[in-house]
């Protein structure tokens, strides 16, 4: 059942699964699959994200994981969404915590994914938000595939108490980086696997928590992942996952460089990759750089779609290369020797902030000599979800005054400042490192104008005026979510 009026389906199945738990038919741990295989949100590059179809699907594919976010609405139900409000995925939008399930209804949450991918109301039905005790029902058909919970606000003892109600301990994982949240898991149920988030964090002391916790992986945002903290994490006896992958050469990047679990929304790109002969690097992705030559790299202010895919066959992931992460001259030669035409994230920015203006000085350095050795190389940065405290240590620059009018004065930006009035995203990543709106102001003050928080983008931006053609904004969060 997915949430609708009749009960009866779920009446059935619970029937069912009271009569397999009363003959012994629990699944052991090793039935299952281990393939490292977390399908995020379900098959959401097929279905839409958090929906039983996706759910489904992940199964059916063989992922070993599927992924879910679980909040707790008006009237007590745990229900199936990643955000706290419906209006990302929705045709209209609810706040999923002050809602009932019974208002919750009337979203079809199959609106955001309809539109992306030009498809009717035939091809892709209405679709409602699922309940977690619906999710679990459905996973426990089977015994190849597990599912992990990821608690979007405190509800872990509401989510254990329903897991332990229909026997699915077994069946069950969590994840978040919530470290109170996934500590809870262990209280309550200390058979049930903990995979805890982690992003750019001191590597050491997310080892000795995740040990003393006993967790038993810690899954790296994707900009943090780096070839010594995998093996720091494997020497802590701890498996190392990485979140969300859906590019196939970071999955073989990754994938080479040792990373036990990879969540990805398109669980069917991953298991093909690793269903290959071997997975050997990134650079046997691209096309043979004798194709290099022949094709069409030349744009001025639009770009022709032939233009564009000549790029992306020539692209590939070359993390902080301006600003000094190994060898720039041998990372340079490297590139222009595979012929590659795209870096990405070739500079970026993960709380930290206070390194901005350190990092910027670089890539000015670096940036020249890419060019120098290929003119037509595209270097992107990055932007991404996410403010720390740090950040009031940087100062506003200039020119960021002067474009909002402004007179030029010596101000700092402001944390505090920066966040969402609401309380969305507060420390969603860890203390003090929150999930910035940028339809706030980056500074108040009863003596001073309002600075526009689009100014920290600009500043963070700002490399664009020194050789870098793309910046990535984070499809996630930083759209500005309070502004019409």
């Amino acid at each position: 059942m997915i949430l609708t009026r009749s009960r009866l389906p779920t009446f059935g199945l619970a029937l069912f699964f009271l009569a397999a738990k009363a003959t012994g038919d629990a699944p052991s741990v090793n039935s299952f699959l281990n393939n490292g295989v977390t399908a995020h949100r379900g098959n959401s590059a097929e279905y839409p994200e958090n929906t039983i179809p996706a759910f489904k699907s992940g199964i059916e594919l063989g992922a070993d994981w599927i992924e879910l976010d679980i909040f707790r609405t008006q009237d007590g139900k745990l229900v199936v969404i990643h955000d706290r409000t419906t209006g990302r995925v929705g045709d209209k939008n609810l706040i999923v915590p002050d809602s009932t399930c019974e208002q919750l209804l009337s979203v079809d949450v199959a609106t955001e994914f309809r539109k992306r991918h030009g498809k009717s109301i035939e091809a892709v039905p209405r679709h409602t938000i699922p309940l977690l005790k619906d999710v679990l029902l459905l996973v426990m058909t089977q015994t190849k595939t597990r599912v992990s919970i990821q608690p979007k606000m405190d509800c872990v003892a509401e989510a254990i108490a329903l897991v332990k109600e229909l026997g699915a301990e077994r069946w069950v994982g969590f994840n978040d980086g919530n470290l109170k949240y996934m500590a809870e898991v262990k209280r309550l149920a200390p058979g049930v696997p903990v995979f805890w988030d982690r992003t750019q964090s001191d590597i050491d002391e997310d080892i000795q928590i995740a040990k003393r916790h006993g967790f038993e992986a810690l899954v790296l945002h994707q900009v943090a992942v780096t070839q010594q903290k995998i093996e720091q994490i494997h020497k802590g006896g701890i498996k190392a996952g990485v979140w969300t992958v859906n590019d196939e050469a970071t999955m073989a990047q990754m994938l080479k460089m040792g990373i036990d679990r990879v969540y990805t929304d398109d669980p069917r790109r991953l298991l093909a990759l690793k269903a290959k002969p071997t997975v050997d690097s990134t650079v046997l992705l691209l096309p043979p750089p004798s194709a290099v030559h022949a094709a069409d790299y030349q744009f001025d202010g639009k770009i022709r779609r032939g233009v564009l895919e000549n790029y992306l066959s020539r692209s590939i992931t070359m993390l902080d290369l301006l600003t000094g992460h190994g060898n720039v001259d041998d990372n340079i030669r490297m590139l222009k020797n595979v012929g590659a035409k795209f870096a990405g994230r070739t500079i970026y920015l993960w709380g930290q902030e206070s390194q901005l203006p350190t990092r910027l000085a670089a890539a000015r350095q670096n940036a020249p000599k890419v060019h120098a050795a290929d003119p037509q190389m595209i270097l992107q940065a990055c932007v991404f979800e996410i403010v720390s405290k740090d950040v009031d240590k940087l100062p506003i620059p200039a020119w960021a005054f002067e474009a909002f009018g402004q007179s030029v004065e010596k101000w700092n930006f402001r944390y505090e400042n920066m966040l969402y009035p609401s309380g969305r995203g507060h420390n969603h990543w860890r203390q003090g490192s929150s999930i910035p709106d940028i339809s706030q102001q980056a500074i108040r003050d009863t003596d001073y104008p309002d600075m526009p928080l689009g100014g920290w983008a600009g500043t963070i931006s700002e490399i664009h005026k020194d050789g870098m053609y793309t910046v990535r904004l984070s499809r996630e969060t930083l759209a500005a979510r309070n502004s019409g």
